[in-house]
């Protein structure tokens, strides 16, 4: 059954208004940037900024909170059984809703993560467009996780639209959950067709073994604890999720992907040229808001949530050489002078 359609968009700019920043902080307008939200008429209110304070083992950041020191890493946690090397198994999961009055460009990331992830050596599925059905999405979850052993890597990313919904389990102090915007075989969306919080927690923790480390990447509105690790359902768990945004955000998406990812990209790029190539999580987030703050100089506040900390290691450690994609297309001036993009970093 169709899930619906949206009959209000947020408006956006004409193409030709959106230009590349020139990296010059605070006086960076993004006339380019439009918000991962979507219309109120399929989204209720959004929650307040509140970090989950009652969440116990939970360590939360933003840009906008004091960042956590790098932390050194649990060699305990870390060991891998038989001294085998770890495998990372990730999901990509993006849609550009081309089929409703409120399309993005989120399989630009989806191409650009798959990129950066086949040349770490990760086994990578994806779910484009029509295919991120929630069932789909909930499959492959189960399909990928049961692959992971222990010692090994999980990696979840998203791309799209995220929103808020209201509790239905009494978890949320603010009562209300956050979801993935997903779709029907239709390429339409509502309600019907989110995936919650609670939901997608539930599908993690079910398939994926406990011994298995977690990283969950969400490049979407309202998104800042998407991955519900407050619920005792993680317990046990090495998980790291790291947010396009607070849950009452909108993360920007330039007309050419997403605010978060491409400072993720490039965060990683420039870990790599210090000659890093072994870094934990809070690092790579740390690096992350650096460049958005540099390049984007965005409202989004680029947000961490972690349990036991944020001192796993990043699974994702690119190869030499490795080009972000923002770098890549200045240094090869593939587009019009009239659109600029930042030098590389």
């Amino acid at each position: 059954a169709s899930c619906g359609a949206f009959s209000v968009c947020l408006p956006q700019r004409s193409q030709e208004d959106r230009a590349w920043p020139t990296g010059a902080r605070a006086q960076v307008d993004l006339p380019f940037s439009f918000d991962r939200s979507l219309p109120k008429s399929v989204r209720t209110s959004p929650r307040d900024a509140a970090s989950a304070g009652a969440e116990g083992q939970v360590q939360q950041s933003s840009q906008q909170a004091p960042l956590p020191p790098a932390l050194s890493v649990n060699p305990a946690q870390e060991a891998s059984v038989d001294a085998k090397t770890p495998e990372v198994h990730m999901i990509v999961c993006a849609l550009d809703y081309k089929k409703t009055s409120c399309p993005l460009t989120c399989t630009a990331d989806g191409d650009n993560m798959l990129e950066l992830a086949r040349g770490c050596g990760a086994n990578v599925e994806t779910l484009y467009n029509e295919e991120a059905t929630a069932a789909n999405v909930t499959k492959l979850i189960e399909q990928v996780g049961g692959r992971c052993g222990e010692g090994d890597y999980f990696v979840f990313y998203y791309a799209g639209h995220g929103a808020n919904l209201p509790d239905q389990d009494g978890d949320e102090e603010d009562g209300q959950d956050e979801a993935f915007c997903l779709v029907d075989e239709n390429g339409q969306t509502s309600p019907a067709c989110w995936l919650r919080d609670d939901d997608f927690a539930t599908s993690v923790t079910s398939s994926v073994h406990a011994g298995t480390k977690v990283l969950i990447l969400s490049d979407c509105c309202h998104s800042g604890t998407v991955a519900d690790l407050g619920k005792p359902i993680w317990d046990g768990y090495a998980v790291a999720s790291i947010s396009g945004c607070k849950d009452a955000q909108t993360s920007g998406d330039t007309g050419h992907g997403g605010i978060f990812t491409h400072s993720l990209l490039v965060a990683l790029d420039q870990l790599g040229k210090q000659r890093q190539f072994e870094f934990t999580v809070g690092e790579v987030h740390q690096e992350t808001v650096k460049v958005d703050d540099a390049v984007f100089a965005s409202v989004q506040d680029i947000s961490i949530a972690a349990r036991p900390s944020p001192g796993m290691r990043w699974p994702l450690v690119p190869p030499t050489g490795y080009l972000a994609p923002l770098n890549k297309q200045s240094r090869e001036a593939a587009i019009s002078p009239a659109a600029p993009l930042p030098p590389a970093l």
